[in-house]
C-alpha cells in the first residue's frame, strides 16, 4: 500500500526538476523570470512531497561545479530554497508528518546517528546501482553473507568508476556536476 500511495513522488520530481532548470537557465544565460521561476517551482514541488528536497544536491552542485564567481556569492544565491525547505520543514514537523519505526526510510533529523550507520551502509549499494549494479532492489532479503559479498562488489564497482572518470571529472565542469 506505501508505494501504491507514493504517486506523489512524480509530481513533486516534474516540480522538482522544472525548478533545477529554470535555476541553470537563469544563472547560465541570464534568464531573469528564473530567478523567481524556478524557487516558485521548487515551492510547488514540495507540496508534491518530500521527495522535492531531492534537488537541492542539484541545486547545491550547480552552485559548486557550474557557476562563476566567489564561492559564497554562489552559495548565497540558493538562500531561497534553504527558506522553503525550512518552512516546509516547520509546517511537516507541526503537522506530525514522517515515519517511525520502519527500517525502509530513517529519518536523518530523528534518528541522526541511525541514519549515518545507515548511511554508510546503503550508500555504496545505492551508488552502484546507478552504474549497473543493481543489489539495491533485493538488498533488504538478501541474507548477510551475500550482503557483505554485495557490499564488497559495490565498493569494487564504484572505484573502478571513479579511476575511469577521474580524467573527465577533472577537466569537465558539467561532469563534475553530474557526478
Amino acid at each position: 500500500l506505501g508505494w501504491t500511495a507514493n504517486r506523489n513522488v512524480i509530481v513533486a520530481a516534474v516540480f522538482a526538476f522544472a525548478a533545477l532548470l529554470a535555476y541553470d537557465r537563469a544563472r547560465r544565460r541570464g534568464w531573469r523570470p528564473g530567478a523567481w521561476l524556478a524557487p516558485a517551482l521548487y515551492a510547488m514541488a514540495l507540496h508534491g512531497g518530500e521527495a522535492a528536497l531531492a534537488v537541492t544536491g542539484y541545486l547545491l552542485a550547480h552552485a559548486l561545479f557550474l557557476d562563476q564567481g566567489p564561492l559564497a556569492r554562489r552559495l548565497l544565491r540558493l538562500w531561497p530554497y534553504a527558506a522553503l525547505s525550512l518552512a516546509w520543514l516547520a509546517v511537516y514537523r507541526a503537522l506530525g508528518y514522517g515515519t517511525i519505526g520502519g527500517d525502509a526510510y530513517v529519518n536523518p533529523l530523528d534518528t541522526p546517528l541511525l541514519f549515518l550507520r545507515v548511511l554508510a551502509e546503503r550508500l555504496p549499494i545505492l551508488a552502484a546501482a546507478q552504474l549497473g549494479a543493481g543489489l539495491s532492489d533485493a538488498w533488504t532479503v538478501l541474507p548477510r553473507t551475500a550482503q557483505l559479498g554485495g557490499y564488497a562488489l559495490a565498493l569494487l564497482v564504484l572505484a573502478l568508476f571513479a579511476a575511469l572518470i577521474a580524467p573527465l571529472w577533472r577537466r569537465s565542469p558539467v561532469c563534475r556536476f553530474w557526478t
